[in-house]
């Protein structure tokens, strides 16, 4: 009987465990400010996960839009991702979650001819 090298790496796929993600957090955000004075744009995203947790996803998006006003403008993002209560990774091997925050702030300062 012949068996070519794909064989058995098709035989070692199917006899090894699946293979299970670690957990994903993620936050989008876009602060933007149009007027004369500018902006204090800030943000607190905060990321928790109980160790061990695997195959879990969180996700936001926030946006926030100020246009004129008198003196600068406040923007503030506060985000809050919290995974418990898991079982683990069936492998045995449990990587780091993966944590991703990005937030874009945008602040436009119009001239004094402007209406805002």
């Amino acid at each position: 009987m012949l068996l070519s090298a794909s064989t058995f790496i098709t035989l070692g796929s199917v006899l090894t465990n699946p293979v299970s993600a670690q957990s994903v957090h993620s936050h989008t955000g876009l602060q933007l400010n149009i007027n004369k004075d500018g902006a204090d744009q800030t943000n607190n995203v905060q990321f928790n996960t109980q160790a061990g947790c695997t195959g879990n996803v969180t996700s936001t998006i926030s946006t926030q839009v100020a246009i004129g006003g008198s003196g600068r403008n406040r923007q503030h993002q506060e985000a809050r991702h919290t995974t418990s209560g898991c079982e683990g990774n069936p492998t045995g091997i449990n990587g780091p979650t993966i944590k991703n925050n990005t937030v874009v702030d945008v602040d436009v300062r119009t001239p004094q001819n402007f209406p805002y």
